[in-house]
């Protein structure tokens, strides 16, 4: 009897237990801020999202292409984003490319760094267009 209830308490934890919902990068991403030096050298954030001239778009489709654009198309190509990593790979039409590590992801969000150098020159984050 009492492996009897141990089996149902075990069979009822796990399947009340809920699989984390995964992070997907397909859809539609803005521009929200820019994390730079300003002219002064110091680092701070810039908001973009409400400056129309600073606009940028990102777009993921489902089977792995990906476009950018401002007020006018800018670039498209492939991407592959790697889940436990983190890593998100272009290569892009002008025959380009690069990866970036997202630093934060939730699904509403994602951001990342740039480093030049080695050295950090901006942070980019991006948030979920509906």
């Amino acid at each position: 009897m009492k492996k009897v209830l141990l089996i149902l308490l075990l069979s009822f934890l796990l399947v009340s237990c809920k699989k984390e919902k995964e992070f997907s990068i397909i859809g539609s991403w803005q521009l929200e801020s820019i994390y730079r030096r300003d002219q002064s050298g110091e680092f701070r954030w810039f908001q973009v999202s409400n400056n129309l001239r600073l606009a940028f778009f990102l777009n993921f489709t489902g089977d792995g292409r990906y476009s950018s654009s401002s007020d006018i198309p800018e670039d498209y190509g492939t991407y592959f984003y790697n889940h436990s990593a983190n890593i998100l790979t272009f290569s892009s039409s002008r025959g380009m490319t690069y990866e970036v590590k997202l630093t934060s992801v939730d699904n509403n969000r994602f951001s990342y760094n740039i480093f030049v150098n080695g050295e950090l020159y901006s942070t980019k984050k991006y948030i979920r267009r509906r």
